[in-house]
């Protein structure tokens, strides 16, 4: 890991920006069937490491807000003639957050 400090213990703007763009480990991706809909993420626990990472311990995150919003109706491609070819959607939850990291 790298040490984003340096040897007085300060932040290193340009270590922790290194650190957040370099690409994505692909095995890191998982993904999951949600209806006929493949959804691709990471975990919680790999952000987490990131930001430990980059951010040496030292940032926090914090939830503003929460709302649940309607989804957007899906074209069912197997409606049968006369019949409404969408086809309504569980609600989603929207969140706002805020990350706080040093420097």
């Amino acid at each position: 890991m790298t040490n984003i400090f340096d040897q007085k213990g300060h932040f290193s703007l340009d270590n922790a920006i290194s650190t957040v763009s370099q690409p994505l480990n692909p095995k890191w991706i998982e993904q999951r069937k949600v209806g006929g809909t493949t959804l691709s993420y990471i975990g919680g626990h790999v952000v987490i490491r990131l930001l430990n990472k980059a951010f040496g311990y030292q940032w926090s995150f914090e939830v503003v807000s929460e709302q649940i919003v309607p989804s957007i109706p899906k074209l069912n491609k197997y409606a049968k003639s006369g019949q409404d070819p969408y086809e309504p959607q569980p609600p989603v939850v929207k969140i706002l957050g805020r990350l706080t990291v040093p420097g």
